[in-house]
C-alpha cells in the first residue's frame, strides 16, 4: 500500500493497486483490484476485477469489470459495473449501468438513465431522468422526469412518479404510482394509481385508480375507480366500488 494521499498524472498497474488517495489527473487502469481507502479525485477509473474508493471520492468515468464499492458519498460522470454496486452514501451523477445488483445507502441522484438487470435499493429518494429495471426497484420514494420500466417488482414508502410507468408481467407494486401514463403487464399487481391515462392488463389487479382515460382490460380487478374522460373497461372487470366519472380530477400526490 502507498502510503500518504498521491499526486499524479495518470496510474497504470497490471496487477493490484492499494493507496490511501489523492489526485490522479488523469486515468486509472488496473487490470485486477484497486483500492482508495480515503478520497480520490481522477478523471476516471477502469479496473478489470474489484474496485473501492473512500468517502468523498470524485471520479469521471468509472468502469469496473467485477464489484464496485464507494464507502462513502460520491461524485461521478458515468459508473459502469459488470457485476455488483455498493455506494455507503449519498451518490450524484449522470448515467449508471450496472449488470446485477445496485445498493445505495441514502439518495441517488442522476441528470441521465439508471439501467440494471438485477436489483436497485436506495435507501433515500431516487432522481433519474429515465430508469430500466429487469428485477426489483426500492426506494424510500423515486421521482423520474421520463419513463420508467421494471420486470419484476417495485417497493416504495413514498411512491413513484415519472412521465410513463411500465410494469411488467407478473409483476409487484407496493407504493402509489403517479404519471402521466401507467401501465401494469398481464397477472401484474399494483396498489394506488394516479395518472392522465391507465391501462390495467388481463387478469392483473390494482387499487384505487384515478385517472384522465382509464382501459382494464380483461379479467382484471380493481378497489375503485375515479375518472374525468373516459372508461373503456371489459365486461370481465371486477369492481370493488362502482366506478365513479367527475368533472375534475383531486391533485395527485408527489
Amino acid at each position: 500500500m502507498v502510503a500518504g494521499p498521491v499526486t499524479l498524472r495518470t496510474l497504470h498497474a497490471g496487477g493490484f493497486v492499494e493507496l490511501e488517495g489523492g489526485t490522479i489527473e488523469g486515468s486509472v487502469e488496473v487490470g485486477a483490484s484497486f483500492s482508495a481507502s480515503a478520497a480520490l479525485a481522477t478523471g476516471s477509473l477502469s479496473v478489470g476485477g474489484r474496485a473501492r474508493v473512500g468517502p468523498g471520492s470524485r471520479v469521471g468515468r468509472v468502469e469496473v469489470g467485477g464489484r464496485f464499492e464507494a464507502m462513502g458519498s460520491l461524485v461521478f460522470e458515468r459508473l459502469e459495473v459488470g457485476g455488483a454496486g455498493e455506494l455507503r452514501g449519498d451518490a450524484e451523477g449522470s448515467e449508471v449501468s450496472v449488470g446485477g445488483v445496485l445498493a445505495v445507502a441514502r439518495s441517488l441522484t442522476l441528470s441521465g438513465s439508471l439501467e440494471t438487470g438485477g436489483m436497485v435499493e436506495i435507501g433515500g429518494a431516487l432522481a433519474a431522468r429515465e430508469v430500466s429495471v429487469g428485477g426489483v426497484l426500492r426506494a424510500e420514494v423515486a421521482r423520474i422526469a421520463e419513463r420508467v420500466e421494471v420486470g419484476r417488482e417495485v417497493v416504495t414508502r413514498h411512491g413513484l412518479k415519472a412521465q410513463r410507468i411500465e410494469v411488467g408481467r407478473h409483476g409487484r407494486v407496493s407504493g402509489p404510482l403517479v404519471g402521466g401514463r401507467v401501465e401494469i403487464g398481464r397477472r401484474a399487481s399494483a396498489g394506488d394509481i394516479y395518472a392522465d391515462e391507465v391501462r390495467i392488463g388481463p387478469r392483473a389487479e390494482a387499487g384505487a385508480i384515478v385517472g384522465g382515460r382509464v382501459i382494464l382490460e380483461d379479467g382484471a380487478t380493481v378497489a375503485s375507480v375515479v375518472f374525468r374522460d373516459t372508461l373503456d373497461a371489459d365486461r370481465s372487470v371486477r369492481f370493488g366500488t362502482p366506478p365513479r366519472k367527475v368533472d375534475a380530477l383531486p391533485l395527485f400526490p408527489l
